[in-house]
């Protein structure tokens, strides 16, 4: 796989919103109204953030390891097999599955976050 050339400054930006996708995740205090936006914005956020080509080219910059791709990318794999009907408030908040991949976004910041 070739990784394409990027500046610092597009790395950061990918960088951050990796972050910013997965801390979104991590949330457990929110009102119906702040989830709905959480879940609206991780629709896209998370296809695309979290996507191999994404993690790669943070890889090649130091940003991520290896492991931590795996990490992302179970992670993503776990998200998009949700059903489309525990994409609401109460599901985000009661779900099993959705509980776990909290859990499993927390584990990954302090990971990356060091």
């Amino acid at each position: 796989m070739h990784i394409k050339q990027m500046s610092n400054k597009n790395v950061n930006e990918i960088f951050k919103c990796l972050i910013n996708t997965i801390e979104s995740l991590s949330y457990n205090n929110l009102s119906d109204d702040g989830i709905d936006d959480v879940l609206e914005e991780l629709e896209g956020d998370y296809y695309t953030f979290m996507h191999i080509d994404n993690l790669k080219i943070l890889e090649h910059n130091g940003c991520i390891t290896i492991d931590n791709t795996v990490l992302i990318l179970d992670l993503r794999e776990k998200i998009q097999a949700l059903p489309p009907n525990l994409w609401n408030n109460y599901d985000f908040k009661n779900s099993i599955k959705w509980h776990y991949i909290r859990n499993d976004a927390v584990k990954i910041l302090k990971e990356i976050i060091r």
